[in-house]
């Protein structure tokens, strides 16, 4: 077969591939699933959901604006000092979900940004007055 026949099928497999990728992370970080979701999903789906939403709140994405880059380097810092894994985060979503019954509607994601917040609170105070900032309240 030659190289020319296959190309509209690599084409088509690239296009869908993209698509794929360029949804899927920031859909399933900061997807509207709720606890109603959250709880069918595996433990590797649950592992894989926490990456995607790291890359939204502290990992590769760069923020809009200084308060985010703030937040993002005191998260950092935050999760090397307590040494926070994914299954930890996993843990952390579980725990708010059962904490917070009234908030089940809201995304994991949302319930992950809860949850770092409260435990990274005094290191994103820190890189936000070390970047001239206002702390959080």
């Amino acid at each position: 077969m030659r190289i020319q026949e296959l190309l509209p099928a690599l084409r088509r497999e690239l296009l869908a591939s993209a698509i794929v990728m360029a949804i899927s992370g920031p859909a399933l970080a900061q997807g509207y699933d709720g606890y109603e979701y959250w709880q069918k999903y595996s433990i590797s789906i649950r592992q894989g959901y926490v990456t995607g939403a790291m890359d939204m709140l502290a990992g590769h994405a760069k923020g809009p604006d200084l308060y985010h880059e703030a937040n993002r380097e005191g998260i950092h810092v935050c999760l090397a000092e307590f040494q926070l894994s994914i299954n930890d985060m996993v843990n952390m979503i579980d725990k708010f979900y059962e904490i917070n019954k009234d908030k089940r509607q809201l995304s994991a994601y949302f319930m992950l940004n809860l949850a770092l917040r409260s435990i990274c609170y005094d290191y994103i105070n820190a890189s936000r007055v070390a970047s001239g900032l206002k702390a959080m309240k």
